[in-house]
């Protein structure tokens, strides 16, 4: 049994050192990428940068910390700089997370306010900045209320409730939340969508059969006077051809 725990640790701490190394130039190219647009002008590349960040951070505290198992440093300050940063990075991530979501969810259900949201900016930044210090403070009391052997952390119960909470359930539900919301409206708007498009298809229908009435309308009115006409003509021919023949025996006699 310990054989194989000293396998799997031989070969995990080589997969998490490439996988992190892998997450940390993708980062590095997203931050740089992004960096290169306007900021002011669309606060999701901002959001998103600040989510690199954090992400960046996880993994090199994460390489850091596969880099003293290897080298077996047990150093108390490093072992609490590493906690620091990788409870600072997992709580930011979730919160920018959320303020992601936030903003989509807006732009989602009121298109119109991504030209009001350009104005105040500030109200973005202002936003980032206070999770950043919320998250400093917040890490600052986890690492030094609680106790460290051997670079393990040792948590006590009240803060492990708390971390659990500000780092995955309260972020996750608000996530989920938020996204069906999304889901929702935009089911809600096709419905309205295939509606208007079935009614404007029905009058546009409706249109064409009312002019083939009204032309058919038309068209038997013309015919009845052309008829009518036709008649009073043979008429009026027939009492001239009657009348005729007696004007000329009158005139014999």
């Amino acid at each position: 049994m310990v054989y194989i725990q000293t396998i799997l640790m031989q070969i995990s701490i080589p997969y998490i050192i490439i996988v992190s190394l892998i997450g940390i130039a993708g980062n590095v190219i997203t931050i740089v990428m992004l960096s290169k647009r306007s900021l002011t002008k669309n606060f999701n590349n901002c959001t998103l940068i600040a989510l690199a960040s954090t992400d960046l951070l996880f993994n090199l505290a994460l390489v850091s910390r596969c880099l003293s198992d290897l080298i077996e440093l047990n150093s108390d300050i490093f072992c609490r700089l590493l906690s620091f940063f990788s409870h600072l990075a997992e709580l930011l991530s979730a919160c920018f997370t959320v303020h992601f979501t936030i903003q989509r969810f807006v732009a989602v259900k009121f298109p119109l306010s991504v030209f009001i949201e350009r104005k105040n900016y500030f109200l973005h930044y202002s936003i980032l900045t206070l999770f950043i210090l919320f998250g400093i403070a917040y890490c600052l009391l986890l690492i030094t209320k609680n106790q460290y052997e051997n670079c393990q952390e040792e948590l006590h119960l009240n803060w492990f409730l708390s971390d659990a909470l500000l780092s995955f359930v309260i972020p996750f539900t608000l996530i989920a939340i938020l996204n069906l919301l999304i889901i929702f409206h935009l089911r809600k708007t096709c419905r309205n969508n295939q509606q208007l498009i079935f009614t404007k298809q029905s009058k546009k229908n409706f249109l064409p059969l009312n002019s083939k009435r009204k032309s058919l309308i038309s068209f038997d009115s013309i015919s009845q006077a052309k008829l009518s006409e036709t008649s009073t003509v043979t008429n009026i021919k027939v009492l001239l051809k009657t009348k005729i023949p007696i004007y000329t025996f009158k005139i014999l006699r």
